[in-house]
């Protein structure tokens, strides 16, 4: 229908507007519209350059670089002390057998990986597809990056679906946390932990504290709405002007 509907409008002007996606299609739709954007980075080095190339695309749509938010995912591991979180990320490990990673992987890269040898390298000479290309791309990188078999991708890529994983002690895991936070690499992380609810538990109980402890995570929601949480400006109603008391 054209106009506005017959209703009052929401508090934080509509909803906050999530999207996932970095092909160049996306990563355009995202700047001129997303408020906030899902993505999978498994270095530093590709989440800063997503980031940057992103938010500058902003300006063209006359949108702040600061009116959205990057979130990568990031799967956690955390333990009381290192030993303990590597014990609980290699007994997570050797519960993927071959007959789940191989197909999940397949799945994920978008070909048949029963093809080839499990302890051989990982193909990575793929055929175009419009499926979920940030994940296949970000595995192949790595897959070639580090010289991987099919098994150990799929040992790398099951237990955080892709994404960069941090693994040790609480204050392990806030040093890599803060560190990708203050260079730029994103505004946040899309949480993944691995077994529920002891996984989030303890990164409720062991990291957000060391997070909260160090500045960098909120002690209390400042606001009412998501939006506001998120620190993310209401929207202006397109249907009044900016000096109209309607566009409240």
């Amino acid at each position: 229908m054209k106009g506005p509907l017959n209703v009052s409008r929401m508090p934080q002007g509509y909803p906050v507007l999530f999207m996932a996606g970095q092909s160049e299609p996306g990563r355009e739709f995202a700047a001129s519209t997303a408020d906030c954007v899902f993505c999978v980075n498994d270095t530093k080095e590709t989440a800063q350059e997503f980031y940057n190339d992103v938010k500058d695309r902003m300006h063209r749509y006359g949108r702040n670089p600061d009116d959205m938010r990057i979130v990568p995912g990031c799967g956690i591991y955390v333990g009381r002390t290192a030993a303990e979180a590597d014990e609980f990320y290699e007994e997570l490990q050797s519960l993927i057998a071959p007959a789940l990673g191989v197909p999940y992987l397949s799945k994920l890269c978008e070909m048949d990986l029963s093809r080839y040898p499990l302890d051989g390298p990982m193909p990575t000479e793929v055929e175009e597809t419009t499926a979920i290309v940030a994940f296949r791309d970000s595995i192949m990188e790595m897959a070639k990056r580090e010289n991987l078999t099919v098994r150990q991708t799929y040992q790398r890529v099951l237990p955080s679906m892709g994404h960069v994983v941090f693994k040790g002690t609480a204050s392990q895991i806030a040093d890599e946390m803060e560190d990708w936070y203050k260079s730029k690499a994103c505004d946040g992380f899309n949480i993944q932990t691995p077994v529920l609810p002891r996984s989030l538990n303890e990164f409720v109980d062991l990291v957000i504290p060391e997070l909260q402890r160090r500045g960098v995570f909120r002690k209390e929601y400042e606001g009412r709405t998501l939006r506001e949480v998120m620190g993310l400006p209401t929207p202006q109603n397109p249907f009044f002007g900016s000096s109209s008391v309607a566009a409240e």
